[in-house]
């Protein structure tokens, strides 16, 4: 049984109400995350990928996350990740995702330097494919290092696939940025 309207994996359930479960869970997480945030005065909200299980999520679950992010009381930055990634015709490229990104909701579909707040920048390192053997913090190293106090990588991903492939905090240790957030935990 598909259920299309689900951020899950719609094979992994067999009925329709533990899909519908599963998508209000998520939803319910997403909001007590806002909440959190906003409790400790955090200046930004950072997503590192994976917002939804599915690049082809339905019309409504898209819509209703992006309002939820989007009426958030802080900015938030949304990376693509390995279930969802930057690819023609995915969630990101629909109605509301694909309208120019505002003050308070911005979806990194750039690996280029974003200034957040002066003296802080986000460096994110969007996926663009579901599977991919190539470092997407590659271009960190080779940014330019500019006046900002404090560099902030945002990636998705394991790089830990191969053995010939470097530790995830490889980038810290050639001071290509002062901070990584990295979600690297993959089924």
């Amino acid at each position: 049984m598909t259920c299309p309207e689900c951020l899950c994996h719609a094979y992994a359930f067999s009925e329709i109400q533990n899909c519908a479960r599963l998508r209000e869970a998520r939803f319910i997480a997403l909001d007590n995350i806002l909440k959190k945030a906003t409790e400790r005065r955090a200046d930004f909200l950072l997503i590192a990928g994976d917002l939804f299980d599915d690049l082809e999520v339905d019309q409504l679950t898209a819509r209703r996350a992006f309002e939820m992010l989007e009426a958030a009381p802080l900015p938030v930055y949304v990376l693509p990740g390995n279930h969802d990634p930057l690819i023609p015709g995915g969630v990101w490229d629909r109605h509301p995702w694909n309208k120019p990104a505002g003050n308070a909701l911005c979806l990194l579909r750039e690996r280029k330097a974003l200034e957040v707040t002066p003296g802080l920048v986000l460096l994110p390192c969007p996926v663009f494919r579901k599977t991919s053997l190539d470092d997407p913090t590659a271009w960190l190293t080779d940014s330019p290092v500019g006046d900002s106090e404090i560099r902030i990588g945002i990636a998705h991903g394991s790089l830990k696939i191969r053995d010939d492939l470097p530790l995830d905090d490889h980038l810290i240790g050639r001071n290509a940025v002062d901070g990584l957030g990295w979600d690297s935990r993959q089924e």
